[in-house]
């Protein structure tokens, strides 16, 4: 990437800070981080106002919330909600990781974050998958 890029990442977090959500339908709040001139500057916070976890319309606050991201870090990310993100020019990505959403973000940028694959729809035991861990 070059200098004058600007790229915004967002990592899909639990109420408590630095804590990556286990499924990006079910996040309270997202940490946005900006690259901007070879530095990664952040976070600034997103919070959600629906009740995540139960059906919306197809995430419409989500996809507000995310509208200027490049892309978005979560636990995991159900096949509908990685297909409405990428539809508006948004990355899902889903890793099994447990570092500090600033280093999520560092390797996401170097193309290092170990990621694993869009869960399906609907599989309730993708939380059960990816245990929690608070850096």
């Amino acid at each position: 990437m070059t200098d004058g890029t600007h790229i915004r990442v967002a990592v899909a977090e639990e109420e408590k800070e630095d804590v990556l959500a286990p499924r990006l339908g079910r996040a309270v709040k997202f940490a946005l981080f900006d690259l901007r001139g070879g530095e990664v500057r952040g976070p600034s916070y997103r919070v959600r106002h629906d009740n995540p976890g139960e059906a919306c319309d197809h995430h419409a606050e989500l996809a507000a919330l995310l509208h200027d991201c490049h892309a978005v870090i979560a636990g995991s990310v159900g096949r509908h909600m990685a297909q409405r993100l990428q539809d508006l020019g948004i990355e899902a990505v889903a890793t099994s990781e447990r570092i500090s959403p600033v280093r999520l973000v560092t390797q996401y940028l170097a193309g290092t974050l170990a990621r694993v694959p869009v869960a399906c729809a609907g599989d309730s035991n993708q939380e059960s998958q990816f245990p929690v861990f608070a850096s």
